[in-house]
């Protein structure tokens, strides 16, 4: 596997270097002194700063830098056996882990009393069914789960009644009223 990597970095400085050579002399070289026999009489500092606006100015250009510096650096990874991914597989991930966007955390609960019994009008499904105790500050009820008024932020209605002296606790449920708009029911 470390032959592969390593093959595959020399590939790719490879690529760039032949990327710029053939880029650079069919664009500029060709364009500029046409077949390329007066390239001395020109001089090597005209030669050099076409050479560098051809790397550093043009999509080609940009090409080889990015193979053989990435070649270069897969090289050296798979030399000291290091794992190392390509630009393009970093990027799409990091596009991909910041796309996702979190949902914004549901409202609090809107805690009320009812007469004798206690509403919780939620954004969460508690999953309470008519078998569940609920434990609020030490006072046990039951629930029944009743559909609620349309409310776009508030899908789901508990109303809690007490429970009476021969109701059997079969599970019991704290809910916390920090949770709710109301401190104290």
């Amino acid at each position: 596997m470390r032959f592969l990597l390593l093959l595959v970095g020399w590939l790719q400085v490879a690529a760039g270097f032949a990327i710029e050579y053939l880029g650079y002399r069919n664009r500029y070289i060709q364009r500029e002194y046409g077949n390329a026999t007066g390239l001395m009489a020109e001089g090597v500092l005209s030669l050099g700063l076409d050479w560098l606006t051809f790397l550093f100015c043009t999509p080609l250009g940009w090409l080889s830098l990015w193979l053989l510096g990435e070649g270069l650096l897969r090289v050296l990874s798979s030399g000291m056996d290091q794992p190392f991914s390509t630009l393009p597989i970093v990027l799409y991930r990091f596009a991909r882990k910041h796309a996702r966007r979190r949902p914004p955390p549901p409202p609090p609960d809107i805690l009320r009393r009812d007469g004798a019994t206690l509403v919780i009008d939620s954004a969460r499904d508690y999953g309470w069914d008519s078998l569940a105790t609920i434990d609020i500050d030490g006072q046990l009820y039951t629930v029944e789960y009743e559909p609620p008024e349309p409310q776009p932020l508030r899908a789901f209605r508990y109303r809690l009644t007490p429970i009476a002296h021969n109701y059997v606790i079969r599970v019991v449920t704290r809910y916390a009223i920090e949770n709710s708009d109301a401190s104290k029911p």
